[in-house]
């Protein structure tokens, strides 16, 4: 299940990163190439698809399920969280 959470993470994270506005959110200054975009979304899709599998082939396939949809639900959050604890890099907070 370990197996399963860190795809699914990586696999969101990704995904996340192929987003211009995230990208350059996380990466102050720096634009990713078009390359870089198709290559991130693809990693990301290919871990979503391998968290998915992991986590039905370690329970059963509803259950899997189940806990596929926990995991990314955390991913998504937690990388929400970092993303607004980062803040937008063109607001001057005082």
């Amino acid at each position: 299940m370990i197996v399963g959470f860190v795809l699914t993470f990586w696999g969101a994270a990704l995904i996340m990163l192929s987003m211009k506005r995230h990208y350059r959110q996380l990466f102050v200054g720096q634009n990713r190439t078009e390359k870089q975009k198709i290559g991130f979304r693809t990693a990301g899709y290919l871990g979503l698809a391998a968290g998915a599998y992991a986590c039905v082939s370690a329970t059963s396939f509803g259950m899997g399920l189940v806990w596929f949809t926990a995991f990314l639900n955390v991913a998504v959050f937690s990388l929400a969280m970092v993303l607004a604890w980062r803040g937008n890099p063109k607001r001057v907070r005082a």
